[in-house]
């Protein structure tokens, strides 16, 4: 008997390790912290601390109907925002990844296990370009994805007459010297696919003619400037399970030559031979552009992800440290005096060290949506002076955030307050493929936390497997030998199999 109870007690032990098991393979990727830094209008899902109108301001414009309507509705967008940026992070916490952040002019620490720049819209300082000198020379994974231009494709101004539209808008980020050191040459253009199989397709917005007059319609078209890519390195496990990857908007880079030696170039993504490269003269209208990409001139294949790894020396090589800003000193609670402020430990300067850096030139559709980036120029002060204009003062900020949501999978809502009405909720622009963008993400992920077969795991999970023809006449046969090869074989079996039967039926008879 007591063998029995040992033996029972050995199945749950063995139950309870297992089950150990599944979770901490299950959890893995969640056992590193991911680092986001913050402060170049980079994608910073946390809650902003700051407020676009202090409390006490608010409290002053009360008895101002106009203007408080103006801060109700901004005080609205920020909560909003907030909501927002806090769903996002908990959605990559629910799969696995934890985020913390690194905000700029603070060293990043040398601790943590991976760093994402993940498309920055502003300048980099001279020490945030020392602090991130510096943690790439510790060899960690560090990931930037590149985000050349702001381009939005038949959307609203965020001004008066707010009409429907498109607009591009270049991205200086002053990183481009600081790559070029690393070997990695930003060629500021936007890579297109000619072929069709090779696009992905957007959900745009048409105004349609009715009987009430326009209104917004959701009209899909394939998009050059959404390509798919099939090249991967075979070699790299980052990428050496994928299949397919669609990358929106994608900037494209080359080899800056062995300014280094000791570092290598290794080509992650590529396009077709076919690929279209322009840095200038964008068409952005999808319809216009599917008839124009047939007249651009082929110059691929492009690079649009890339490994840098070896050893390098810093970019600060011989020279000293920048200068820090000093930390403003944080405000005194009652009537005791302020602390003073908290001091900066700086780290020892690493003139060469161990590189492991991958650049993507594409934000795959995740943008920024701070209440720094989205309430950008908001002056309540010219509000309190024309008071009228409170009635509509959140309009242009509220446009702005449908129209940064919409271009990814939000609804792309022409209602000018972001209210949500049945006949306006259209489908978010990349809404067809988000999932597959996500998937890659992870797939880093994986790999920058030290995963590399879990990322390998994740891309064999792909099943968009289309058919590719190396011709258009292959592409043909098949096409007109199903349409009308099969239907013809059927009929021809079935022809057979009733000439065989009545042959039959006449040896019956016979007999």
């Amino acid at each position: 008997m007591a063998s029995g109870i040992e033996g029972l007690k050995s199945l749950e032990d063995l139950k309870t390790q297992i089950s150990q098991a599944y979770t901490t393979l299950k959890d893995s990727p969640g056992k590193k912290t991911i680092v986001i830094l913050c402060g170049h209008g980079e994608l910073c899902p946390f809650e902003s601390q700051d407020t676009t109108i202090p409390p006490e301001l608010a409290q002053a414009f009360e008895s101002q109907p106009f203007v408080k309507k103006a801060v109700d509705d901004i005080k609205s967008l920020e909560g909003r925002l907030n909501q927002h940026s806090d769903a996002i992070r908990q959605f990559f916490l629910s799969k696995g990844y934890r985020f913390e952040k690194v905000q700029a002019g603070k060293p990043i620490p040398e601790t943590i296990d991976a760093l994402v720049v993940y498309g920055p819209r502003k300048p980099f300082s001279d020490i945030d370009l020392y602090d991130l000198d510096q943690f790439v020379l510790t060899g960690k994974p560090v990931l930037l994805f590149v985000n050349n231009f702001t381009v939005a494709v038949n959307q609203w101004a965020d001004s008066s007459p707010y009409n429907l539209g498109s607009s591009f808008e270049s991205v200086d980020t002053n990183l481009d010297g600081f790559l070029a050191h690393y070997r990695v040459k930003n060629n500021k253009d936007l890579v297109m696919e000619p072929e069709k199989t090779l696009q992905e397709k957007i959900n745009t917005v048409s105004m349609t003619l009715s009987n009430i007059g326009e209104i917004p319609m959701n009209a899909k078209y394939s998009y050059p400037l959404f390509p798919i890519f099939e090249g991967f390195s075979t070699t790299d496990p980052l990428v050496a399970g994928l299949r397919r990857v669609t990358l929106p908007f994608v900037s494209s880079f080359s080899d800056a030559g062995a300014t280094q030696s000791g570092l290598v170039f290794e080509p992650l993504i590529t396009s077709t031979a076919q690929a279209v490269s322009k840095s200038k003269d964008f068409v952005l209208d999808p319809k216009t552009l599917k008839d124009s990409i047939a007249s651009e001139v082929a110059n691929g294949p492009h690079h649009v992800a890339a490994r840098i790894s070896g050893t390098a020396s810093s970019f600060f090589a011989g020279r000293g440290r920048p200068d820090r800003p000093k930390a403003e000193p944080k405000p005194p609670e009652g009537d005791e005096p302020p602390p003073p402020p908290e001091e900066v430990k700086e780290l020892q300067q690493k003139d060469q060290g161990k590189v492991n850096l991958v650049v993507v030139g594409s934000n795959l559709g995740f943008e920024d949506l701070g209440t720094k980036r989205i309430l950008d120029g908001f002056n309540i002060g010219a509000i309190a002076q024309e008071k009228v204009m409170g009635l509509s003062a959140a309009i242009p900020y509220y446009i702005r955030y449908v129209n940064a949501w919409g271009r990814f999978i939000g609804f792309q809502n022409p209602v000018h307050l972001g209210q949500r009405g049945n006949v306006t909720q259209l489908p978010g622009q990349q809404v067809d493929f988000w999932q597959k963008n996500l998937d890659f993400l992870f797939g880093v992920f994986d790999w920058a936390t030290g995963d590399e077969g879990l990322a390998q795991v994740r891309a064999k999970a792909d099943n968009d497997r289309p058919l590719s023809f190396k011709t258009d006449g292959r592409k043909k046969a098949v096409v007109y030998g199903l349409v009308f090869g099969l239907p013809a074989a059927f009929i021809l079996l079935a022809s057979i199999r009733f000439a065989i039967r009545r042959a039959a039926r006449r040896r019956l008879s016979v007999a």
